[in-house]
């Protein structure tokens, strides 16, 4: 699995969700995504080519905005969850 294979995965997600999610997964998807989009900036600027170091950046990152109460406890779990779900192998080939 690469960069790009999830990138193409989460924009697509993030697609489908503008289309057809409820007000609560457009939600934190479109929260997830700003923060995808800059963690992505990121790594393509220092050139990281792991899935792993893309997914560890981005959960940092989340993390940060977690700690600085940006999302309520729930919306945390539902970001975290999403995070986990694209960035899963089965999620991915499916």
């Amino acid at each position: 699995m690469t960069i790009t294979t999830i990138v193409e995965h989460a924009e697509t997600y993030f697609s489908d969700v503008v289309d057809k999610g409820s007000d609560q997964q457009l939600f934190i998807a479109g929260y997830l995504h700003g923060h995808f989009s800059l963690v992505l900036a990121t790594v393509a600027q220092q050139n990281m080519q792991s899935v792993e170091q893309f997914k560890a950046v981005l959960l940092a990152s989340l993390e940060n905005a977690f700690a600085k109460q940006e999302l309520e406890l729930q919306d945390q779990i539902e970001t975290k969850t999403l995070v986990d779900q694209l960035f899963s192998l089965e999620s991915v080939l499916a």
